[in-house]
């Protein structure tokens, strides 16, 4: 199963409340390692960094990672948004129910 990504290249971190359920997809551009991260958790982390916030650009996101890829050990991350694997609309539409109330 793959992750879906929804987002461009022009997209900020604070899009990802247009798409309830989804998922900041951290990846490495060398061996394609990644981790997913909750949007909301890295906007208060780039905050407390003062870093940026809802506004910061996704390609911006992972100049604050400063860690090297755990298997390849290169620097060379890309963020996207985008939902997990299996993720469907019913999951959507609950997700952004949950968001509203």
């Amino acid at each position: 199963m793959t992750w879906r990504v929804i987002s461009e290249a022009d997209w900020t971190i604070g899009d990802s409340e247009r798409f309830p359920g989804s998922r900041l997809f951290v990846s490495c551009g060398g061996c394609g390692y990644f981790e997913s991260y909750g949007p909301s958790r890295v906007i208060m982390r780039l905050r407390e960094l003062r870093l940026g916030g809802y506004k910061t650009p996704l390609p911006q996101v992972t100049k604050s990672v400063d860690r090297k890829c755990p298997r390849c050990g290169q620097q060379n991350w890309r963020a996207e948004l985008a939902w997990p694997p299996g993720f469907t609309e019913g999951d959507a539409k609950r997700a952004a129910a949950r968001a509203r109330n």
